[in-house]
């Protein structure tokens, strides 16, 4: 609502109540991780969600943990640092995946390393994880959510066949996309 400093002062009452080394101590740290993000205080946003992950991994919640991973790969992504980025959605999808779990949120996660690999470059990576994403989001139920990903992931890579893909064109953005998907194994 705009008032990161009351949330700043319930957060740290939570805290006093509840002490350190459980899951809803992991939680208020996440939620601190977006209090000193609107502060602009970037150190003390980087240094709640590592808190959160250490936390999360002392009671084991492996969802909990990939999402944590999540958002500090989101707060490298932010500062423009890649590389760590990638190496936290890295990590968030090995610990996702260990549930064998293929949702929505599996999806998200790849698209957004699929993103960083866009920004470094890395257009292989980004076509597969573009790819991958599409087909989790494909084969999940259809909602609003899955529908607006896919159609940001279609828009993505037409764009970047249209603009950096230099392959051959010939058979058109369809066939290629078709044989993308034909040639991505779902994990």
């Amino acid at each position: 609502m705009g008032e990161p400093e009351s949330a700043y002062d319930y957060l740290q009452k939570s805290l006093k109540i509840y002490g350190e080394g459980n899951e809803n101590t992991a939680s208020i740290y996440i939620s601190l991780s977006r209090v000193y993000e609107q502060q602009g205080e970037y150190a003390k946003e980087e240094e709640a969600l590592k808190k959160a992950i250490s936390l999360y991994r002392f009671s084991g919640d492996l969802e909990d943990i990939a999402n944590a991973y999540y958002c500090l790969g989101d707060f490298y992504s932010f500062r423009k640092n890649e590389s760590d980025a990638i190496d936290c959605y890295n990590k968030c999808l090995d610990v996702y995946t260990k549930k064998g779990i293929k949702d929505f949120r599996l999806s998200q996660y790849i698209f957004s390393r699929g993103c960083r690999y866009y920004n470094i470059e890395d257009y292989e990576n980004y076509k597969n994880d573009f790819t991958l994403a599409f087909l989790i989001c494909r084969d999940l139920p259809q909602s609003d959510l899955t529908e607006l990903l896919t159609e940001i992931i279609t828009g993505h890579l037409k764009n970047y066949y249209n603009s950096k893909y230099e392959g051959d064109k010939s058979q058109g953005f369809d066939k290629w996309f078709e044989e993308c998907l034909e040639n991505q194994s779902i994990l």
